[in-house]
């Protein structure tokens, strides 16, 4: 071992922060290149370089750098110093695009391991999602990859093929994964990667009948890929096979089969793929498994209601289920938990063949919020025209519709005031953008935590009470992600949340967040003002067939603290999950004076488990503060 090596294993344990400096400094490292480039510990080298904000961030450019990380990834040859430096590469493959020559270089030399080759290839495809010059260079070579090369090697290929495909929308690598699978090479990858990109054809569809015969093809292939033991291909099969049954109108018997038989596959799936928590995509892989078992929940609801026009289930379903899971399960990309290929993209998705029954969705929805009394004198009109339409897209006469006006489908729209109009607009407005945003990490982090701690409640153990809570939880908290990052100018149901000569009362949070609940619960009924619960008020109840969940919607001035909200309301919310499931939300307007600003997402959560001594069971409530009485973001002071 040499001397810096030494040095290195020294200063790492002793656990201190390694600098270039302590090594060195730069030109030890440039002298010591053949040393550091070969070293088994290369990773820990590039990695304390690239850490290194004094050197790297001011000379990345430097040719001396640049020679120093090129010459790691030309002569490095052991797997797991490869693996590391990689994956630090994909903290930030822009500033080391220069490095992608060398990537593919190494990607593409056969006399290589197969899993380096893969981890190499892996390294040029972040970069060159990044840039689009370096893009169509990876494409041409991923075209041009024979059958012939090292089976192990085309697995990977395969797998980043499919990414690819997702990213770039190029048909050549379509062509390239059709050619795996004719000389069964590839094995799963390619069968279940080529049926991925089917799916992002079915959901990139302008008709209805080509979504069809795309998610046809995806089914088959993901039935072949099942056959190998992928449990991910067999749910993808299900979930598909079970849309199918909805559209084709199916009977109720062969439909809860094939229900049963979805959640059968999610739970063999969910058992095989269950991940250490610390894992760093660990929070969006639960995530998928959560629109999994959403899926599954409403398409069990629809069949309890399948005697009503069932128009709008399946485009539902994708729209609100399957492009997400979509997303989530591209994100991950190669769920290996001992580390290995996990990535990293997600897909861009039109789906537009769903827009306009969409909105006749939304119109059917707002005409039940509406209180406007010329809305009123025609709704029943209103309410005729879109069951017409929602009979003929049930029989099939949908077909093409996509490309007709909502006018054209629901007709005495035109009678509608023009205020009502630009109601109804602003109503799909602030749906699609709550629909849309992509769910972030520190959502997703702090729902996992949440999740984790209510088990120590042990009605949550139940897993219909689980999955029922876990949807309320989950759109409460994007409800409070949103409107954080809302303004009064581009989001009007926010204009409450801005300093008024008057504070608003809670009654207006309970309308705003009635309204945003509404749309999204699927399953349940969702009321107001519920009366004679514990004996007095559930601001939002949420009532299911055999238990209930409640919000409490308070308004707080004086003192928002989790202690001092705990102290003066989480008694009355406790009280009414006296006769139900042991869980619900505590939803707080905070009014205080915010001259520093509205604090972080997470700092406005808290779980607090109760109980006393005369009551030991557990109760979980979730208090959610929502920030009011905030101030523009330039009058804010630090």
């Amino acid at each position: 071992m040499k001397e810096i090596e030494q040095l290195l294993i020294k200063l790492l344990q002793s656990g201190q922060l390694v600098s270039v400096d302590d090594l060195g400094g730069l030109n030890a490292y440039h002298d010591l290149i053949d040393v550091v480039a070969n070293s088994k510990m290369m990773d820990e080298f590039l990695k304390i370089l690239l850490e290194d904000a004094k050197i790297f961030d001011q000379n990345t450019n430097s040719p001396l750098i640049q020679e120093i990380i090129i010459r790691c990834f030309t002569d490095n040859n052991d797997p797991i110093a490869i693996r590391n430096a990689i994956e630090t590469l994909c903290t930030q493959p822009q500033k080391l695009a220069y490095t992608f020559d060398t990537l593919l270089n190494r990607a593409g030399d056969v006399s290589g391991q197969s899993m380096i080759r893969g981890y190499f290839l892996l390294g040029a495809f972040e970069i060159a999602v990044r840039n689009k010059a370096k893009r169509y260079r990876l494409i041409g070579y991923l075209i041009g990859i024979e059958t012939t090369d090292n089976p192990e090697y085309l697995k990977y290929v395969a797998k980043i093929t499919g990414v690819c495909y997702t990213d770039f929308q190029t048909e050549d690598l379509v062509d390239k994964l059709t050619e795996f699978v004719t000389a069964k090479v590839g094995e799963d990858d390619a069968l279940y990667e080529l049926g991925m990109c089917f799916l992002t054809k079915a959901l990139n569809s302008e008709t209805q009948t080509l979504a069809i015969i795309n998610f046809d093809s995806a089914m088959r292939l993901f039935r072949r890929a099942g056959a190998y033991g992928r449990y991910d291909a067999d749910v993808y099969t299900a979930a598909i096979l079970t849309l199918k049954k909805f559209v084709d109108r199916e009977n109720i018997s062969e439909l809860k089969v094939q229900v049963e038989a979805l959640t059968r596959a999610l739970s063999i799936y969910n058992a095989w793929d269950n991940y250490n928590q610390q894992i760093h995509w660990i929070g969006l892989r639960n995530t998928e498994i959560f629109y999994w078992y959403e899926m599954a929940d409403y398409l069990t609801m629809l069949l309890e209601h399948f005697t009503t026009p069932a128009w709008l289930e399946p485009i539902v379903v994708i729209e609100k289920y399957m492009l997400k899971i979509y997303d989530c399960s591209r994100t991950i990309f190669k769920k290996v938990a001992t580390g290995g290929l996990e990535l990293l993209t997600r897909p861009i998705i039109q789906a537009k063949f769903i827009e306009q029954p969409e909105k006749v969705f939304l119109l059917e929805q707002w005409l039940q919020l509406s209180k406007d009394q010329e809305v009123a004198i025609i709704a029943q009109q209103l309410h005729a025209d879109i069951e017409i339409y929602k009979s003929s897209w049930q029989s099939g006469n949908g077909e093409g519709a996509v490309s007709r006006s909502l006018a054209d489908a629901v007709p005495s729209l035109a009678y509608l005031p023009a205020h009502a109009l630009t109601e109804f607009d602003k109503f799909v407005v602030a749906y699609t953008a709550d629909q849309t945003t992509d769910v972030s990490l520190i959502l997703k982090k702090q729902f996992n935590d949440l999740t984790n701690g209510l088990k120590a409640v042990s009605t949550y153990s139940y897993p219909e009470i689980k999955k029922a809570f876990n949807t309320i939880l989950f759109h409460s908290l994007r409800f409070l992600e949103l409107r954080m990052d809302n303004t009064g100018a581009n989001h009007s149901k926010a204009k409450y949340l801005f300093q008024t000569r008057t504070f608003p009362k809670e009654d207006v949070l309970q309308t705003d967040y009635f309204e945003y609940m509404q749309p999204v619960m699927l399953r349940g009924k969702i009321k107001v003002e519920e009366m004679n619960v514990a004996g007095g008020r559930a601001d939002v109840y949420f009532e299911y067939l055999s238990f209930n969940f409640c919000t409490e919607v308070k308004r707080e001035f004086k003192n928002t603290s989790f202690d001092a909200l705990k102290i003066k309301y989480l008694g009355q919310a406790k009280e009414y999950q006296n006769t139900s499931a042991k869980v619900g939300i505590l939803l707080v307007l905070d009014l205080l004076p915010k001259p520093n600003g509205i604090g972080s997402f997470e700092s406005n959560i808290k779980l607090e488990i109760v109980s006393t001594a005369k009551d030991p069971e557990p109760r979980g409530i979730v208090v959610i503060k929502v920030p009011a009485n905030r101030i523009t973001p330039s009058a804010i002071v630090l």
